[in-house]
């Protein structure tokens, strides 16, 4: 039996449901561990990353945005496993930048079910990508 995955999932606006219904309708059954600001993710993050299969960010974080979490890991404790950035709206140059310091990618934030579950898709392939 495989492993149950392992994410560590930043965001504020308690679509958790939505994201756990892409899985399970991926057929996978994932262990989300959720913040809701990025001054709490940094924190976590600092103290171990290690634990988690993939790290998931919102952009448009309370406190400190996605991108500033990033820029705060640099050089100290970056995750391991992928980082991936989700968004609805960033500048060409702030993409540039996360996907220069070590994002493995920048996805759309999905509206719907059907956007959930192709997120979820997506992001099952970057944690087989994983190293």
């Amino acid at each position: 039996m495989p492993k149950t995955p392992h994410i560590f999932l930043a965001d504020d606006k308690g679509e958790l449901a939505l994201l756990r219904q892409g899985f399970a309708d991926c057929g996978v059954t994932v262990d989300i561990h959720l913040v809701k600001d990025g001054e709490a993710a940094l924190q976590q993050l600092m103290q171990g990353s290690s634990a988690f299969d993939l790290v998931v960010l919102d952009y448009y974080l309370p406190k400190k945005t996605g991108g500033e979490v990033v820029q705060g890991l640099i050089g100290e404790a970056f995750p391991s496993c992928p980082l991936v950035i989700l968004t609805t709206a960033l500048r060409p140059e702030l993409r540039t930048k996360a996907i220069n310091s070590g994002v493995r990618a920048i996805l759309d934030k999905p509206s719907d079910l059907d956007g959930y579950n192709k997120l979820a898709t997506n992001l099952l392939r970057l944690m087989e990508l994983k190293s």
